[in-house]
């Protein structure tokens, strides 16, 4: 039987993990919320693919590392995106094409609690990579120039160094590589939109100041993640 020192174990999986895209430690955490005033408006069924090489830059806010083509990780236990939109009457679905930090037998996925503009719409466990879907709530697309702020929650973030494999310091969530908004033309929802278009009036800065009171609340709640929504979710009844 073939025997392996520990050490070489460790080298092993030290290269791995680097193959892996995680414990290289290549990209720098990106915390300065971008200027939401000069976000320009996306398209549907467009992606945005975070490779470098497009404008996904614009859309990072907080909680995310620095790119490492062909995708770009997640920072702590929370992190953010923003995008506008133009509006629509039909049905929108929120593609996301994700890996999630994971350990064999140690941290088998990540669990991702998702957030639109302080609306929870989804709970995932994130492995190998996949494309993970929610439906956007209709009244957030409801104006032109909707401003969509999008929030991942990952309670059981970890780095690669304080499970002994790589030197990587990060709290990694997940691996994101790329999403997109898509419309199925035909399914309206503007019967479920009518009632709640006054609310989404304002709701750029509402939808500003909600991400905000959302960070904060998930730094308070890694040891009771229940509390994760509770600040924001006040700021947006508050404005309602």
């Amino acid at each position: 039987m073939l025997r392996l020192s520990s050490r070489r174990v460790f080298v092993a999986c030290s290269t791995v993990v680097c193959l892996l895209g995680w414990g290289c430690e290549s990209g720098q955490s990106t915390n300065t919320p971008n200027d939401l005033t000069k976000l320009e408006r996306w398209e549907y069924g467009k992606a945005i693919v975070f490779d470098g090489r497009g404008p996904s830059e614009r859309f990072k806010l907080t909680g995310w590392s620095g790119t490492e083509p062909p995708f770009v990780w997640s920072d702590g236990i929370a992190a953010s995106l923003a995008v506008r939109l133009p509006a629509t009457e039909d049905v929108v679905q929120l593609e996301i094409r994700m890996a999630g930090m994971n350990v064999p037998k140690r941290v088998p996925f990540q669990r991702v609690d998702l957030y639109i503009n302080t609306e929870k719409v989804a709970r995932w466990q994130v492995a190998i990579e996949d494309v993970f879907t929610a439906t956007v709530p209709a009244r957030f697309v409801a104006q032109p120039d909707s401003l969509l702020i999008i929030d991942f929650y990952f309670p059981k973030a970890v780095s690669p160094a304080s499970l002994g494999v790589g030197g990587d310091q990060r709290r990694l969530g997940v691996r994101l590589s790329e999403l997109r908004f898509v419309r199925n033309a035909g399914q309206s929802a503007a019967a479920g939109a009518g009632s709640k278009t006054s609310r989404a009036r304002g709701a750029e800065q509402l939808a500003a100041r909600a991400h905000s009171a959302f960070t904060a609340a998930a730094e308070d709640a890694v040891q009771d993640p229940a509390r994760v929504p509770i600040r924001a979710g006040a700021v947006y009844a508050a404005a309602k």
